[in-house]
C-alpha cells in the first residue's frame, strides 16, 4: 500500500488487490522482443482485467493527526479493515522494507564477474486482450496460426501486432482466457503455439524456457555475446519491492531474445502482466523502461551463478508461493 499526502488534512491510501486470481495466475510472457518502445500498437484495444488491482482511499485527518504516526497506523489500519467489510476482499500483508532501511547489496569478487559495464534497458510484457470487447471491421481480422498453418484464433490486427511485439498475449475469447507464444517465423508470419497453463504458465523463452516474470532477461544470443542461463547482476534494482510484495535481490537470468535486442549490455526486462507505460510498474519506476537509463551490471560466474539459477529454478520455475 502507498500513502499519499493530498494536501493539509487529506491522505490517499492506494492498496493494492489481488482480485479473483490465484497466486500462480500474475505476471506474463514473451519469446520475441523488439527493440521498441512503442506501445501504439496496443492503440485503443481494451485489455481485459488484470489480477493486480488498486483500490484508493481517502483519509480525513488534521494536520495534527497528520504528524502523529500513531494516529497515522490506526487511521490506515482502520481505512482497511473498512474497504475489506465493504467488497468481501480479504487484503494479502506482505512485509514491506522498514522506513529509512536499506537493502544490503552484493559486493561481488573479482573472480565472481566475467563481464561488466553499463546496460540499456527496456521492459517487455504480457499484453492481455478482450476481444469480446474489442471491435474492428471484417477486414481488419486476421488470424493466428500455429506451427502446421492451422487456425488458433481470429483478432483484430492491432491486438496481432501487440502480441508479435511482446512475442506473446493472453486473449479473453468466448469467456475463456486463451494465452498464446510465438513459435517460429514461418514463410514470413510469426507462428503460436497455446499455452499450457500446468506447464510454463508465464510463457516461454527461448528453447522453451520458462520465463520467470521480473528476473528473466532478453539479450542478444548471438556467438561471442550471451547464452541462456547467464547470470546478469543489476545493484540498481536491488531492493525494489515487486508487486507481490517480495524483494528484488537483483540477479537476472537470460532466458529469451528479441529480434531488436543486440550488442553487450543491452537488455530487456520482463515484468509480467504489467506493461511498460503502467506508472506502478517497479521497473517502471527505476527507469529500466527508458533506453536513455545507464546504470551498471555485472555478469556473474562460478558457485554465484549457479546458486542463483538453482534459487529460480533454471529452466523451470521457482514453486508457487
Amino acid at each position: 500500500m502507498k500513502l499519499r499526502f493530498l494536501s493539509a488534512g487529506f491522505v490517499t491510501l492506494t492498496l493494492m488487490v489481488s482480485a479473483c486470481a490465484p497466486s500462480n495466475g500474475f505476471h506474463s510472457l514473451n519469446n520475441e522482443s523488439s527493440d521498441s518502445d512503442d506501445s501504439s500498437a496496443l492503440g485503443n484495444f481494451e485489455e481485459a482485467h488484470l489480477p493486480l488491482q488498486k483500490a484508493t482511499v481517502n483519509l480525513d485527518l488534521s494536520q495534527n493527526d497528520a504528524e502523529d504516526d500513531s494516529f497515522l497506523e490506526q487511521k490506515v489500519k482502520d481505512a482497511v479493515e473498512d474497504y475489506e467489510a465493504m467488497t468481501g476482499t480479504t487484503l494479502e500483508r506482505k512485509p514491506q522494507p522498514a522506513a529509512g532501511s536499506e537493502y544490503k547489496k552484493d559486493k561481488l569478487a573479482k573472480n565472481e564477474i566475467s563481464e561488466s559495464g553499463f546496460l540499456k534497458p527496456t521492459v517487455y510484457y504480457f499484453p492481455v486482450f478482450d476481444e469480446e470487447k474489442n471491435k474492428c471491421p471484417s477486414d481488419e481480422k486476421v488470424t493466428l496460426r500455429d506451427e502446421a498453418g492451422n487456425k488458433l484464433i481470429t483478432v483484430c490486427s492491432k491486438v496481432r501486432k501487440a502480441c508479435a511485439l511482446q512475442g506473446s498475449c493472453s486473449i479473453l475469447d468466448k469467456g475463456k482466457v486463451r494465452l498464446f507464444n510465438i513459435f517460429a517465423r514461418i514463410s514470413g508470419q510469426d507462428r503460436y503455439f497455446e499455452i499450457d497453463r500446468n506447464g510454463c504458465r508465464f510463457g516461454y523463452g527461448v528453447k522453451k524456457i520458462c520465463l520467470d516474470p521480473f528476473y528473466t532477461l532478453a539479450a542478444d544470443l548471438r556467438a561471442g555475446y550471451y547464452t541462456r542461463g547467464d547470470v546478469i547482476y543489476v545493484p540498481a534494482v536491488a531492493g525494489t519491492v515487486l508487486p507481490d510484495g517480495t524483494i528484488h535481490d537483483g540477479y537476472f537470468i537470460i532466458r529469451d531474445t528479441g529480434r531488436g535486442i543486440k550488442g553487450h549490455g543491452r537488455f530487456d526486462f520482463y515484468s509480467g502482466f504489467m506493461s511498460w507505460y503502467d506508472k506502478t510498474n517497479p521497473f517502471n519506476v527505476i527507469g529500466l523502461a527508458d533506453k536513455k537509463t545507464s546504470v551498471p551490471y555485472y555478469k556473474v560466474k562460478g558457485e554465484k551463478a549457479k546458486a542463483v539459477l538453482a534459487r529460480r529454478a533454471y529452466p523451470g520455475l521457482p514453486p508457487a508461493k
